[in-house]
């Protein structure tokens, strides 16, 4: 896709690292004995936040071992009086590392490699750690972004440990199905890892082939990671061959802080629900130590509308990865939420997958979208048809519960009094029985109520989908069944996002910046659910698929903001055919009250709008360009003119471009770089690029 080679993307291991400009670099001092947190006389403390800080998160995974050097880096900002401009916001990062402490003076960018061979760029506060001489251990890192604006406190984050070491692995074994290695499988050669009291193990795949992960207990997790590589030449599925039952669709090695690496690695989800996690505490994140994945496929080789047990593939679980795992580089293909809670998502390609994108993960840089789409889910497929034929004068059906969400009631009614009901289940229990679970169940139990009878048009997904095709897909109550056959739907009440605000408490501190997209059958956010604090949704340019069951008229999905919102920058975003809402109205699900580090400015949109509960001046809106007609919010420098069509080179094939009025009616920008990396001039386009 044209407009999105030179995105900002991510800052990898050593081994992807490709150049940049000279960094800052630091050791620990003289008072570290090589015990984590030895050369500290003072701890670096995250201040309690009593107003707006800096937003910053880590672009480097932490707990990784180094015999030279390693680089380190994170992503920070902070709205300074309405703008960006002046060094993101910030003053400075400073790095403090056991007693020492390095000043990053202003961001500057690195270069890597993606997945799939192509070099980008990363935008980030950038550093070297280094091994001091003739020492060796486990070294705490902490990182301090320093506003500019005076009224905002400071945010540190950390302990990152980071292990400079004389030798990089304490243990190294080879894995061959053949039995030419170390070990003919995952399960062999993790137990004698833990065995041997590991810390930072290798090992290395010897054999091509498919494996299956698993592991015994105890439960462990090393100082650093278990890193799986491929010795060259050798390529890995881990997969499944079918389903048996819920918890054989798990891969779990009950060893926390796996790190994958390399293109050579397959994951295949067609039969696997989940890669475990064992210190899973979502709220927001992981305990433990978390998945690493760099430069791994990931797909599912299903059709786009395949199922298992009559539900959705995944055997009810809703994320790919356990825990808050980091993803470097990934190609992510056809899969369903790849991960709730991550922590990172740098420079992935995601493509024809479902559900949402990326479900509350706290930082997503550099990553581009091909296709992403519910529909074949969401799709009403006409299930059953139902008709009373007794002696009453009225009867009705009703349905109770939750789309697919565990049980649900299908009540009865004749002449207004409840005559039966069944209770409809999604568990794997009901499924194995046979009973209460799919549509011909719910068929049979009509037919052999007295005066009534139903006949089975689809028996392909289960009864906890059943609708009656209205566009909630949920419950519904008192639906005739009397005068005429009542047909009744499947589907799934999937509502996609490109990034949904998590509904496990992750409300302060998430960067979105630099992501591209087409071809996405979504709402691009949904914010709500709680109080939003010092979040960055910033130089992402990302395009609808058009008509769609979700989005008939092409134009018509927006995306939200609700609920009190306090530091929340959007800046610079292009969205050729999505408008953005702000949700002042009193209801629950909205009430935007957003405070006066807030801003929203410099973004192309279909539209701005406010909701019924009518404009709130604490924002800072500023310099938008929305669609001729579109309604606005009359801020200050707000352009009106122009389509999708006229406004961007070509949002469909992905090239954001600025054209037309985009170009002829410039602002100031509030961001210094694009999309792209380059420079914006002191009057610029509006959106992503410049």
């Amino acid at each position: 896709m044209a407009g999105f080679g030179f995105g900002f993307g991510s800052g990898a291991r050593q081994r992807g690292f490709v150049g940049g400009e000279q960094l800052p670099a630091l050791e620990p001092s003289a008072a570290w004995t090589g015990v984590a947190g030895s050369g500290f006389t003072s701890t670096p403390a995250d201040p309690v936040r009593n107003t707006a800080k800096p937003v910053m998160r880590a672009l480097v995974p932490p707990n990784q071992y180094f015999t030279d050097s390693q680089l380190i880096g994170v992503m920070a900002a902070a709205n300074n009086q309405g703008t960006l401009l002046d060094n993101l916001g910030l003053r400075k990062v400073v790095v403090h590392c056991e007693g020492e402490t390095v000043d990053i003076a202003a961001p500057s960018v690195q270069t890597f490699e993606r997945y799939d061979g192509t070099i980008y760029r990363m935008l980030g506060w950038w550093a070297k750690l280094r091994k001091p001489a003739g020492r060796a251990g486990h070294a705490n890192v902490y990182f301090e972004a320093v506003p500019q604006d005076p009224t905002m406190q400071s945010r540190v984050i950390g302990p990152m440990q980071f292990s400079p070491v004389d030798i990089l692995h304490d243990w190294t074994a080879t894995i061959a199905s053949d039995g030419s290695g170390d070990f003919a499988n995952v399960l062999e050669a993790v137990q004698a890892a833990k065995a041997a009291n590991a810390q930072n193990p290798l090992c290395t795949f010897t054999q091509s082939g498919t494996y299956d992960i698993s592991g015994g207990a105890p439960n462990y997790t090393g100082a650093g990671y278990l890193t799986f590589a491929c010795a060259d030449g050798v390529s890995v599925d881990f997969a499944k061959p079918g389903y048996t039952t819920d918890l054989a669709m798990q891969m779990r090695t009950r060893f926390d802080g796996l790190w994958f690496r390399g293109r050579s690695f397959t994951f295949d989800f067609a039969y696997v629900s989940e890669l475990y996690h064992e210190a899973q505490v979502i709220s927001p994140f992981a305990s433990g130590r978390s998945h690493v994945f760099e430069g791994v496929r990931f797909t599912r080789s299903l059709t786009p509308d395949a199922l298992i047990r009559k539900a959705l593939p995944g055997g009810g679980v809703a994320w790919s990865v356990r825990g808050s795992p980091w993803f470097l580089e990934c190609d992510i293909h056809k899969m369903q939420d790849p991960a709730m809670a991550a922590s990172l998502f740098r420079g992935c390609t995601f493509r024809d997958g479902f559900h949402d994108v990326a479900y509350g993960a706290a930082c997503m840089v550099g990553c581009t979208v091909e296709g992403w789409s519910s529909e074949a889910y969401r799709n009403p497929i006409p299930a059953l048809q139902v008709q009373y034929n007794g002696a009453a004068t009225a009867a009705t059906v009703s349905l109770s519960g939750i789309n697919g969400a565990g049980s649900r009631t299908l009540t009865i009614k004749e002449d207004g009094v409840a005559t039966a009901s069944l209770t409809v289940e999604a568990s794997e229990a009901a499924y194995i029985a046979d009973a209460n679970y799919s549509v011909q169940n719910v068929v049979d139990w009509l037919s052999a109520q007295p005066g009534w009878s139903a006949m089975l048009n689809d028996n392909s997904r289960y009864a906890a989908v059943l609708t009656d095709g209205s566009a909630g897909y949920g419950a519904f109550t008192d639906l005739d069944a009397k005068a005429a056959p009542l047909q009744l739907f499947t589907a799934f009440d999937l509502h996609t996002d490109f990034y949904q605000k998590d509904a496990f408490n992750l409300a302060e501190n998430v960067i979105i910046y630099g992501n591209s997209g087409v071809g996405i059958d979504a709402q691009m956010l949904m914010i709500g659910g709680n109080a939003t604090r010092d979040w960055l949704f910033a130089n992402n340019a990302l395009d609808i698929a058009g008509a769609t069951l979700d989005n008939p008229g092409g134009v018509t999905l927006r995306s939200q903001f609700s609920k009190p919102h306090s530091h929340v920058i959007f800046a610079h975003n292009s969205y050729p055919r999505q408008q953005l809402w702000l949700r002042t109205g009193g209801a629950s699900i909205r009430g935007y009250d957003p405070d006066v580090y807030c801003l929203v400015a410099n973004n192309a949109l279909a539209d701005l709008q406010w909701d019924i509960g009518g404009a709130d001046a604490d924002v800072t809106i500023a310099d938008n360009h929305l669609h001729a007609g579109a309604i606005g919010t009359g801020d200050l420098g707000e352009a009106k003119s122009g389509d999708a069509a006229s406004l961007f080179a070509d949002h469909a094939g992905g090239d954001f471009a600025p054209a037309g009025d985009l170009v002829s009616i410039p602002a100031t920008p509030s961001l210094p770089f694009d999309l792209s990396g380059r420079k914006r001039a002191a009057m610029a386009a509006k959106g992503a690029f410049a």
